[in-house]
């Protein structure tokens, strides 16, 4: 089996509740939050569950206090308090290139507060607001969010490996990678080889996870997984 990458995103925040724009405000879990994430961890974190930490070769994690305080209830036995510059862990990332998109002048924002202040800037006059094509003004683009997760995943691709690598005889190891959900929704996109300016919506639930594989094994037909089944 080739590897896996596996997508968390952060438990719920109260901004993530009220269904704000969060980018680089670093706001903590609730306990609400905190309650999801150990949710996922026992029903899917362990010995002959999806996501073994026996088999992950690599974490990556965005810096955000919410992101880090998902790693050390995830139980991937690796703790983000005790790890600095001087002392990094060696199978973790903690990377801005994971951060979430930056909204610019749409922090903080919800929807329909960000939808108002365009029309009052008079944008959107013929279509609505869609952030994977249009971006965030004072932010980030698509374009922008596109190159630094093309890199991250030239850089996660040199820690994967499928049967012809393993020889077939050893499962190849997996990687999780823990963020927010736009920007996972973005990896999803760019690791199939999509453009963000499509559009398309991909949801990641707080404490949720996807994950992304390759189709037949083979490292050079990125896929996303829809589902898992029992045989994992």
């Amino acid at each position: 089996m080739a590897s896996r990458v596996f997508l968390i995103r952060h438990g719920e925040t109260e901004w993530s509740r009220d269904q704000r724009h969060t980018g680089a405000t670093d706001v903590p879990l609730i306990e609400s939050g905190k309650e999801e994430v150990k949710a996922t961890a026992n029903t899917l974190v362990g010995q002959d569950k999806l996501i073994q930490p026996k088999h992950i070769s690599r974490v990556y994690c965005s810096p955000r206090v919410r992101a880090r305080q998902t790693l050390d209830l995830l139980g991937l036995g690796i703790d983000s308090e005790n790890i600095s510059s001087i002392t990094p862990h060696p199978s973790l990332c903690i990377t801005e290139k994971l951060r979430e998109w930056d909204y610019g002048d749409y922090e903080g924002l919800d929807i329909a507060e960000v939808r108002k202040l365009r029309s009052l800037r008079g944008l959107d006059k013929y279509r609505p607001w869609n952030i994977w094509r249009d971006g965030c003004e004072g932010g980030e683009s698509p374009s922008d969010v596109s190159s630094r997760l093309d890199e991250l995943i030239e850089e996660i691709k040199r820690y994967t490996s499928g049967p012809g690598q393993t020889g077939g005889k050893e499962r190849a190891p997996d990687i999780v990678c823990i963020a927010h959900g736009h920007i996972l929704s973005a990896l999803a996109l760019r690791w199939a080889e999509q453009p963000l300016s499509h559009g398309m919506r991909l949801l990641v639930q707080t404490a949720g996870v996807g994950i992304l594989c390759f189709e037949h094994d083979e490292l050079n037909e990125p896929a996303v997984m829809l589902g898992a089944s029992s045989r994992h």
